[in-house]
């Protein structure tokens, strides 16, 4: 899911009274969204980017016409989170641990609030509520479900100033949860759940978060044509003008009134019980390897490192599986992107060794094994007895 955005950045400078402090901030204005930072004004041009390109993603899934709403999307980004708390505390008298968006009678005074943090969950928390922004900003009271499913669903996204594109990376932060809700057989029934009102959810936040998150990614990725098709059905439903109550009953008239109740629940949690974290696939690609199933591993640890690329373990696995298929060449680069990723040292230069041996470089062979005595005492009768064969 990438998108290239071009366009043009108006920047200025604003500031704000804070606590009887003036605070500065930096202005940027895009397409669809007024960014004010405290950072800076390559702090507010960036966000500005980054939020069009999700604002993009967003809308490739609603299809809203993004001409209706008229003005733009006012962001406020702070440079710590005590100020960001300090203009919560002056506006509600409360204070957040994480962004927050405030929806007003008057659109002009809707705003996402923010705080600097590291990039990741920067983007996170970005992509979040960001979403939420988005979505209210074209219906005033979607269902709670809906807001809440698809604002943990889009954390997956990222955005790279390199390349300036977005991505999409499987989020899957409430998969374990959502996994023991199903085995202790306590999932909400769904057609009750679309119905839950804010009170509702927060009353069954446990189960609530993670079953909202999980029918979002059902109705997304099913390859059941019929259930995808109660997701665009439950979208083309929403009215702008309707309530919270009137709008998630009429999603579940006119979406999920014609679909069996009883079998989008089974098919609902088969779909979650078929889906592996990143640990459950690197354990079962090292058990399939264990039992020489080499075909069956590669594709748990590919899978892996579509969860997540940054870890060594899929990268090491698949060194050995390449190693034994004698592909060397393909082996080494593993390997070494299993050391790049953090993997145990001694013991990864010991399978660079045993595969530079095996492809009769035996230069580089030597070379790697002593690297591995010399990280892992442990190993140095077995390099001894190799370098001796050579």
């Amino acid at each position: 899911m990438k998108r290239f955005v071009i366009f043009l950045f108006l920047v200025l400078s604003v500031s704000i009274g804070i606590a009887a402090q003036e605070t500065v901030f930096y202005e940027s204005t895009s397409d669809h969204y007024l960014v004010y930072s405290e950072i800076g004004t390559d702090h507010a041009r960036s966000t500005a980017r980054i939020l069009e390109a999700f604002s993009q993603d967003y809308n490739d899934i609603f299809h809203f016409d993004r001409g209706e709403t008229g003005g733009r999307m006012t962001v406020r980004i702070f440079a710590t989170k005590e100020s960001y708390n300090e203009y919560l505390q002056s506006l509600l008298d409360v204070t957040r641990e994480d962004f927050v968006y405030l929806h007003y009678s008057d659109p002009e005074r809707n705003q996402l609030l923010g705080f600097q943090r590291d990039d990741e969950s920067f983007q996170k928390s970005l992509a979040h509520y960001g979403f939420i922004q988005f979505l209210k900003n074209h219906i005033n009271n979607p269902p709670i479900w809906m807001r809440e499913g698809f604002a943990s669903y889009f954390r997956g996204l990222r955005y790279s100033n390199q390349n300036g594109a977005s991505e999409y990376l499987e989020y899957l932060a409430w998969l374990p949860s959502l996994k023991k809700i199903i085995s202790r057989g306590e999932t909400i029934p769904i057609n009750e759940m679309i119905t839950m009102d804010s009170a509702d959810a927060a009353a069954e936040s446990e189960r609530f978060y993670p079953m909202a998150w999980g029918l979002v990614d059902f109705l997304l990725h099913t390859e059941q044509p019929d259930y995808r098709r109660v997701l665009w059905d439950s979208i083309s439903s929403l009215r702008s003008s309707a309530g919270v109550k009137e709008n998630s009953l009429l999603v579940k008239r006119k979406a999920f009134g014609w679909v069996g109740e009883t079998g989008l629940n089974l098919a609902f949690i088969e779909y979650i019980k078929g889906k592996k974290t990143f640990s459950e696939l690197v354990q079962t690609g090292v058990s399939a390897y264990r039992s020489k199933n080499y075909t069956e591993a590669e594709k748990h640890f590919e899978s892996a490192l579509d969860r997540d690329s940054s870890h060594h373990a899929p990268y090491y696995y698949l060194g050995l599986i390449r190693y034994n298929r004698g592909d060397y060449l393909k082996a080494e680069y593993f390997y070494q992107t299993a050391l790049q990723r953090g993997a145990d040292s001694a013991v990864t230069y010991y399978a660079l060794g045993l595969n530079a041996l095996a492809d009769n470089r035996n230069d580089d062979a030597r070379e790697y094994l002593e690297k591995a005595k010399e990280r892992d005492p442990a190993y140095t009768e077995r390099v001894d007895n190799l370098l001796q064969q050579e």
